[in-house]
């Protein structure tokens, strides 16, 4: 079932003219031809397009940035332009309270009972060129070195992908079942393309080296990702100012660091934390839910990969502050189910507002790709994720060789690569083969944990011992990923039972040879 129903009206023609400029004489300050959007702290003139014309329309004087999406322009006041969850609003409200069909080129058209149905398409068989991925990335807090990586690799996975027609998205592990989460951006299974630089608690991502490297990094990248360039200088720190931040309120006020050091409560929350360090979230440049192929052309044809590569390490920067019960199996299920991604982009009944809607095409192929540096955790609800005796160690034992399938309340594997196979069916409107999925991991290795579920408490916990250890840190065992891409007959690596790529300090090699699998 999908959400709901809208329909795809190809046209070479306006919807409506783009004719608002600065000096016209109107009631609106949008002009006739726009509306005026109001949402938190930002107003915006919006306008219905189908195709993007620069002359003869120019963006009010007060709204001034101009950002042209698919089938409607924004113009807004703020310099660098809306980022992805302003966007985000604003589509929200031209749909629900201004009855925009978004993406949608021509009015409605009253329902004639007299006309015929259109005719059936019969579907467009799955090609060697298109290809859908999905990154599922770890956002826990162990996760800061090998998201650095991982950014400094993706350019491998872009050099293979030149010749592909690509649809890419992001999403994380973070699906907690709890209130006890501290991530400000992720939400579960949902496309994810604002950078979330803002580590976590483990003091591995804090401090290193002669002082606060890891944070530094982090800042590095949050202003590599600014709308604004010129504002990265509001973003540097001195020893003390971050030492501050990272202290408790009241170790602060023992101190008197706040002072001593000038740290600013630079978001005005009345708290002088980490996150006085990094830009607010609406500071970074927008990033696209899907990066597509096609707005990465250049004139020549060819892929502009600095730019992909660049804003793909941005989207890839989701943050240490994460669950630390990882689910991702059960992320990548969900995120491609008909409830996020509305339908395909061919159907014409998708629901184009939903959240995930733009990644998964009818006629391509599905790429899929987990980072992690832990099992996965994805459980039926019977995993007491606060308060437990067994504390964050129980989802290994449950996932023992001596803990019989039906008594443990993970999800088994191959269940959850078929409901992976059945979600893609229904997003597409018919059958998907399992041959045209492809999963491919980062993870550790495949060594499970083998002793019988304990009696936890009391200090009688078993010991859950790292598969391996590099210079990112320890890795533990990916056996449930690997158990997962073998119900698939494209998978990499082919054999994971002796060796995982978390345990390297580099993953450009893996990158690249999972852009091998996928362009081949």
């Amino acid at each position: 079932m999908y959400l709901s129903k809208r329909v795809f009206i190809f046209s070479v023609f306006m919807w409506a003219a783009l004719g608002c400029s600065s000096d016209a004489a109107d009631t609106s300050p949008c002009g006739d031809d726009g509306v005026l959007v109001e949402i938190p702290g930002e107003q915006i003139c919006a306008y219905k397009q189908a195709i993007v014309i620069e002359t003869g329309f120019s963006c009010p004087q007060r709204y001034s940035n101009r950002q042209d999406f698919e089938g409607y322009t924004l113009c807004s006041g703020r310099s660098g332009g809306l980022n992805g969850e302003q966007v985000g609003q604003v589509e929200d409200r031209l749909i629900n309270e201004f009855g925009w069909s978004l993406w949608k080129l021509e009015p409605d058209e009253p329902n004639n009972p007299d006309e015929p149905d259109e005719p059936e398409v019969t579907p467009v068989p799955v090609t060697g060129n298109k290809l859908d991925i999905l990154f599922v990335v770890d956002n826990s807090f162990s996760m800061c070195q090998e998201q650095q990586v991982l950014r400094n690799g993706v350019g491998e996975l872009v050099k293979r992908l030149q010749e592909k027609d690509f649809h890419i998205a992001l999403t994380t592990t973070h699906a907690p079942e709890s209130d006890a989460t501290i991530e400000p951006v992720a939400r579960e299974a949902r496309f994810q393309s604002t950078p979330q630089p803002v580590p976590g608690n483990n003091q591995d991502c804090l401090r290193g080296g002669s002082g606060f490297d890891p944070l530094r990094e982090s800042l590095v990248v949050a202003q590599r990702c600014l709308a604004d360039p010129a504002q990265a200088s509001n973003y540097e720190w001195t020893d003390a100012q971050i030492d501050c931040a990272l202290q408790s309120p009241t170790k602060q006020g023992q101190t008197g660091c706040v002072t001593s050091s000038g740290l600013p409560d630079r978001n005005e929350d009345t708290r002088y934390d980490v996150f006085d360090l990094f830009p607010d979230s609406s500071e970074y440049k927008v990033l696209p839910r899907v990066f597509k192929r096609a707005d990465y052309e250049l004139a020549s044809g060819d892929v502009d990969a600095t730019r992909l590569e660049l804003d793909l390490g941005c989207a890839m920067t989701v943050g240490t502050r994460g669950d630390g019960y990882e689910k991702g199996l059960r992320v990548a299920v969900n995120a491609v189910s008909p409830e996020l991604t509305g339908g395909a982009v061919e159907l014409s009944d998708a629901d184009v507002s939903a959240v995930n809607h733009g990644l998964i095409r009818k006629n391509a192929k599905f790429g899929l790709v987990f980072i992690s540096d832990e099992n996965d955790c994805s459980h039926d609800g019977g995993v007491m994720e606060l308060g437990n005796a067994c504390g964050s160690n129980i989802c290994e034992y449950m996932n023992s060789t001596s803990v019989a399938e039906e008594d443990s309340a993970l999800v088994p594997t191959d269940v959850l690569a078929e409901q992976l196979i059945e979600n893609l069916a229904l997003t597409k409107g018919e059958d998907v083969s399992s041959s045209d999925i492809y999963v491919a991991s980062i993870v550790g290795t495949e060594k499970r944990f083998n002793e019988p579920f304990p009696t936890c408490g009391a200090g009688t916990n078993p010991k859950v011992t790292p598969v391996c250890a590099s210079g990112l840190g320890e890795a533990y065992s990916g056996d449930r990923y690997v158990r997962f891409m073998e119900r698939f007959e494209n998978h990499y690596p082919d054999n994971l039972a002796s060796f995982g790529w978390m345990c390297t300090d580099s993953f450009s090699p893996a990158l690249a040879a999972i852009g091998e699998l996928f362009a081949n």
